[in-house]
């Protein structure tokens, strides 16, 4: 089976109990990441895909920002890093970067992440 997508999100139901928690740990400063885990096809990535990203789009961390969501998959790519820069290349390439050159940067250095993200949003969104 197939997981729902956000374009089913106005059809997703019956785990708004587990979405508003997401939310909630989300909203606390010291949760700058958060790990959903859970059995195989359990419905991790509905909840995440359907039921927490459209829901952060429109607002539901902070009415004052906007945020972009994009979903990384570990198992697509040659290495963690490449992986997480895949769904980060049309970003990285407008703000005047190479996702292969940044994602081999970013496995040898991976302590300079947050500085590369921070130039992707500053000059790629």
């Amino acid at each position: 089976l197939l997981h729902f997508t956000r374009t089913y999100a106005p059809v997703f139901f019956g785990r708004e109990l587990e979405v508003g928690d997401v939310l909630d740990r989300m909203r606390q400063p010291e949760n700058q990441f958060l790990l959903i885990s859970g059995a195989s096809d359990s419905g991790k990535s509905s909840l995440v895909d359907a039921g927490v990203l459209p829901k952060i789009e429109k607002g539901a961390l902070s009415s004052d920002r906007t945020y972009t969501c994009l979903r990384m998959v570990p198992s697509q790519g040659s290495h963690p890093f490449d992986a997480l820069v895949r769904p980060l290349h049309a970003y990285a390439e407008r703000a005047g970067l190479s996702a292969f050159d940044l994602a081999e940067h970013l496995l040898k250095e991976p302590q300079t992440l947050s500085e590369w993200l921070e130039k992707i949003v500053s000059k790629g969104l």
